[in-house]
């Protein structure tokens, strides 16, 4: 709630890079434990950057993950499961704030990367085909 509040009151640019806690500590219930990060990293991107930076973020995680799909099939077991692994990742990414810390969120950028880099159909015996 406080989070939404705070992208209303800063829709375009946001609050500021790791700044939901100075907000949250206005907006926040008297009985309610202090927070320094919206415990939803989809969330979290909208009261730091804004709407516009929320939907990019967003659009690349969700582009990704789709147009990496059909690509993951087609290349075999090992670029599949990479690509659930993600899957699973971004989606905990609603309960969790894994990809706001840059230790936890360069391996997966890293796994996109990857991803995204393959140009051809890898042989190898563990295939989807």
């Amino acid at each position: 709630k406080a989070a939404l509040q705070n992208v209303k009151s800063h829709p375009v640019l946001g609050s500021g890079p790791g700044t939901f806690s100075i907000p949250y500590k206005r907006l926040k219930a008297p009985e309610a434990e202090m927070a320094r990060l919206t415990h939803n990293d989809y969330l979290e991107q909208a009261t730091d950057s804004g709407i516009i930076g929320c939907i990019a973020f967003s659009a690349f995680i969700v582009g990704s993950l789709v147009l990496l799909y059909r690509k993951s099939i087609q290349n075999g077991w090992f670029s599949f499961l990479l690509w659930a692994g993600l899957f699973g990742w971004c989606l905990q990414a609603f309960i969790e704030f894994g990809l706001y810390i840059p230790a936890s969120a360069w391996p997966v950028f890293l796994f996109f990367g990857l991803l995204w880099g393959e140009t051809r159909v890898w042989n190898h015996p563990f295939q989807l085909r």
